[in-house]
């Protein structure tokens, strides 16, 4: 039966445009348009907290992970996100490396404890829901005659650029009371410097994501941030097959809101965003010109006085268009995530067979879902509460030792109330 061309038209005209709104919706390449709120959160982005964060980083001699301070700049890294207002986590773990020495010198292996920093923004309408910002903390200079990493490894740009991108970020946030509908965590990983012949913090954070199945809607790898390399003013995005939709996006983000070029790569195995790629997460790095351009890389030279921090700022502001535009501010919350943490008490704590919830402002008088989460996010126990009446004792023997957040949930699933509390034997 022979169809009317303009019959034929419509219909071609029909399923195409199907075709695109179904894969649109899949690989959720929903492009904004220019929002000033995103703007004035970049305009926040400063040069000189940039440079004070590297520079306290440089300032430890070195970050090698075997040397014997590793444990101190993990502190040191909490202790800068809990200035900031954030309850942070240091996740340590078992690490075997396998080091070879230059010149003759042999191949050893040692098993030393390794240590992820993590701070958390939880999100008000989905907090299991999570995105990643995140660096590795580490550094290296090279073994050689003059070299010895364990006594020297500036590592300015490689990589405490990448730390004081996302400790700016997460900075920022918190200054704005930025309330998330989703979680953000910002990670400090250990041990990049030696992935390729060990575990590192990556590896393992990656694979226990993917273990306890958590909701990670995407990581976001910043490493390397601080040297040109050239005049064309150019970072690389760094993306992966099957996700090359956030590569698009974040170029995007970088014509409406940075003042740099791009070039982009959809296929890099060798950095901390690969392990949660290869665990089925999506992910994307962001990283400079091209580092083998940097003459100071894995140097001793590695320092603040050869990175430009103009070029750094912008691409802090990229990384940070990427995470404003994913993880949206909830105005329906109403509330800040300071809000959230002051509103309520809870007592005994640390707690034993039972803990009291109580508010500290006005009285909720609707549904309300009370939640206990542990440190993974995982949901342990849940109550619903029909008057919403606080206060209210919850007797949970059967929670095991350890650190906990209470939710309360109103009758829309908005959070309402955040807190956290040590259980004890």
């Amino acid at each position: 039966m022979q169809m009317n061309k303009n019959v034929k038209y419509f219909f071609v005209i029909f399923f195409c445009f199907i075709a695109f709104h179904v894969n649109a919706q899949n690989d959720q390449r929903t492009i904004k348009s220019f929002d000033p709120f995103i703007q004035s959160c970049l305009a926040d982005v400063n040069s000189d907290s940039l440079y004070s964060y590297t520079l306290s980083l440089q300032s430890f001699g070195t970050r090698y992970c075997l040397a014997d301070n590793r444990k101190s700049v993990a502190l040191w890294l909490a202790a800068k996100l809990e200035s900031f207002g954030y309850n942070t986590i240091i996740d340590s773990f078992p690490c075997t490396f396998e080091i070879h020495i230059n010149d003759g010198g042999g191949t050893f292996h040692v098993v030393l404890t390794q240590y992820n920093v993590i701070g958390t923004l939880w999100g008000t309408q989905n907090p299991a829901a999570t995105y990643i910002l995140g660096a590795h903390y580490d550094s290296f200079a090279g073994w050689d005659s003059i070299t010895n990493p364990l006594i020297s490894a500036p590592g300015a740009d490689d990589n405490a650029t990448g730390v004081a991108a996302f400790l700016e970020i997460s900075r920022i946030l918190k200054a704005r009371n930025y309330c998330p509908k989703y979680s953000i965590e910002f990670i400090g990983f250990a041990a990049e410097e030696l992935m390729g012949s060990s575990y590192s913090g990556s590896k393992h954070y990656a694979h226990l994501c993917d273990s306890l199945n958590k909701d990670i809607k995407m990581m976001i790898n910043a490493d390397m941030l601080g040297y040109p390399g050239d005049t064309t003013n150019t970072v690389n995005i760094m993306g992966y097959i099957g996700h090359e939709w956030i590569s698009a996006l974040a170029d995007t983000l970088r014509l409406q809101y940075c003042s740099i070029n791009s070039q982009i790569y959809n296929d890099q195995k060798v950095w901390d965003a690969y392990p949660f790629w290869a665990d089925s997460f999506p992910a994307i790095g962001f990283i400079e010109r091209n580092p083998s351009f940097n003459p100071n890389y894995h140097k001793v030279t590695d320092i603040v006085d050869n990175i430009d921090f103009d070029y750094f700022r912008e691409i802090t502001k990229l990384i940070f268009a990427l995470l404003l535009d994913r993880v949206p501010f909830d105005s329906a919350a109403g509330v800040s995530p300071i809000d959230l943490e002051n509103s309520l008490t809870i007592y005994p704590n640390p707690c034993n067979e039972y803990i009291w919830i109580k508010y500290l402002g006005e009285e909720q008088k609707s549904p309300l879902t009370i939640e206990i989460r542990d440190l993974m996010n995982r949901r342990v126990f849940s109550t619903f509460v029909q008057d919403g009446i606080l206060p209210i004792r919850l007797t949970i023997p059967e929670i095991k030792p350890s650190i906990y957040y209470i939710y309360l949930l109103n009758k829309n699933g908005v959070l309402t109330g955040l807190k956290k509390f040590v259980k004890i034997e």
